[in-house]
């Protein structure tokens, strides 16, 4: 995976509408819609560690927790502001992380970045497999769903990509974990239809 640096007049859309302290990042939708002038619906933002992640919070006067969950805190902004509490090196570490191609866009306050893929994506409204974790298989399958209700269409290899995952998933348990709770850690009150 190479990151590249996106100048600014390239975006379409507009900057989120915060201040992002050194050591943090916003990484992923909210950046994506600002490249393609699309509306976002939350900020997830990233950090080294806990104490850097927290003063994005101190930063931007915080203090109305909406949801909290071992892996993620929700504050009422406008739009939401998640704090990812999964802890990255840098910036490349993130997008490496990600489960599809279209998250992997970052702005750490000076600099955006993204790779070439993803911009190809984008454009093309392709939904492309990055890395699906087998520990998040049910999740990044939800998420598919999510981003193809957003226009985002996934190719043969994507679906094969998602059932090679599937398929590797040995014990029922794992997957009854996965529908008992949320990546973020949060435990799903209902499981049903919707």
């Amino acid at each position: 995976m190479k990151i590249i640096e996106l100048e600014e007049k390239l975006m379409q859309g507009h900057r989120p509408d915060v201040l992002v302290p050194e050591g943090c990042w916003v990484a992923g939708g909210a950046v994506r819609s600002w490249f393609t002038g699309e509306k976002t619906s939350d900020i997830d933002v990233f950090a080294k560690d806990e104490k850097t992640l927290l003063s994005f919070a101190s930063a931007n006067n915080l203090n109305e927790v909406v949801q909290e969950a071992e892996k993620l805190i929700t504050y009422k902004y406008s739009p939401p502001v998640q704090l990812i509490k999964r802890y990255y090196p840098d910036v490349e570490a993130t997008l490496d992380s990600f489960d599809f191609v279209i998250c992997q866009f970052a702005w750490d306050g000076k600099k955006i970045y993204t790779t070439q893929e993803a911009i190809v994506s984008t454009l093309r409204k392709h939904l492309g497999v990055h890395k699906i974790q087998k520990e998040f298989a049910l999740d990044s399958l939800r998420r598919m769903v999510k981003y193809v209700k957003k226009g985002y269409t996934p190719c043969m290899g994507t679906l094969r990509d998602v059932a090679l995952v599937f398929q590797s998933i040995e014990k029922k348990e794992e997957i009854e974990n996965q529908l008992q709770y949320y990546p973020n850690g949060a435990v799903r009150k209902i499981i049903r239809w919707d």
